[in-house]
C-alpha cells in the first residue's frame, strides 16, 4: 500500500508511506492502516489545494533481490513529491488490490454524485503492465 498524507496540521510531516499487508484476514482499506506494516516513508512535504487536479502514480518493479515500490504526486506535469524503496527479499507477484484511498470526511461528507461537497474525484485511472 502507498499512502499520501492529505493536509496534516503539521505540513512538514506530510509524506508518502509504503506499507506491506501483514494480515490476510483484514483486507479492508476503510480509514485504517491496521493490518499493514510500515516499510518506510519520505518525499517532500505537500498540501492539497481546493479545486486543483493532481496525478498520483504507483509503481511496482520486480528486481533480482525483491520489489521496488514507488509513488509520486504531480500537478501540471511537475512532480511535487516522490518516494521509493526496495522491499528486500519480497517475491510478491500477485496483487489483491491497487488503490488510491482518502479517509472519509477529508474531502467532504456527501455520497451523492456531483454534490458540491469538496469531495475527491478520480478519473483517467489506467493500470499498465510493462515488460
Amino acid at each position: 500500500m502507498i499512502d499520501f498524507d492529505v493536509n496534516l496540521e503539521d505540513a512538514a510531516a506530510a509524506n508518502i508511506d509504503v506499507r506491506r499487508h501483514k494480515n490476510d484476514k483484514q483486507g479492508r482499506l476503510m480509514g485504517t492502516n491496521n493490518g499493514y506494516k510500515r516499510l518506510g516513508g519520505g518525499g517532500n512535504p505537500n498540501r492539497f489545494a481546493a479545486e486543483q487536479t493532481y496525478t498520483g502514480t504507483m509503481a511496482v518493479k520486480r528486481l533480482s533481490n525483491g520489489r521496488e515500490i514507488a509513488g509520486s504526486l504531480s500537478q501540471g506535469g511537475r512532480v511535487l513529491t516522490a518516494f521509493s524503496l526496495v522491499d528486500d527479499g519480497s517475491e510478491v507477484n500477485n496483487f489483491g488490490m491497487l488503490a488510491f484511498h482518502v479517509n472519509s470526511k477529508t474531502f467532504g461528507f456527501g455520497n451523492k454524485v456531483d454534490a458540491p461537497d469538496n469531495r475527491l474525484d478520480f478519473s483517467h485511472v489506467k493500470p499498465e503492465v510493462l515488460p
